[in-house]
């Protein structure tokens, strides 16, 4: 987070709860069904403190803490957060999982003449 904050004053610690994580996996401990990240947000004077965002770059009813069934439906969520058809996208790729692209093809679709 220290490294974040030396770039952008604007960083949140975000939480994953997925109900399905672990479920068929028997290993004695706890189920991990929690992740972590942190969240930045980049825009030209972000590093200076008392900066503000220039626009909102989330939807309205989100929290730091995301609940979901599973995967599939923590994927929407997090795309339905941090994406608005013609504005902004998230900036991620974990792993195989593109959900930047994802994101992309969600608003190409929703922009079309149904």
């Amino acid at each position: 987070m220290e490294a974040l904050m030396r770039h952008t004053q604007h960083v949140l610690f975000v939480t994953f709860h997925r109900e399905d994580a672990n479920s068929t996996v028997e290993s004695g401990k706890l189920r991990e069904t929690t992740s972590f990240f942190l969240v930045a947000y980049f825009f030209p004077g972000c590093e200076k403190d008392g900066s503000k965002l220039p626009a909102k770059m989330v939807r309205d009813g989100y929290s730091t803490c995301f609940r979901t069934e599973g995967t599939a439906h923590l994927e929407r969520s997090i795309i339905d957060c941090f994406s608005e058809t013609g504005e902004w996208l998230p900036d991620l790729c974990c792993g195989t999982r593109q959900l930047s692209l994802a994101a992309a093809e969600r608003q190409v679709s929703h922009s079309s003449p149904q």
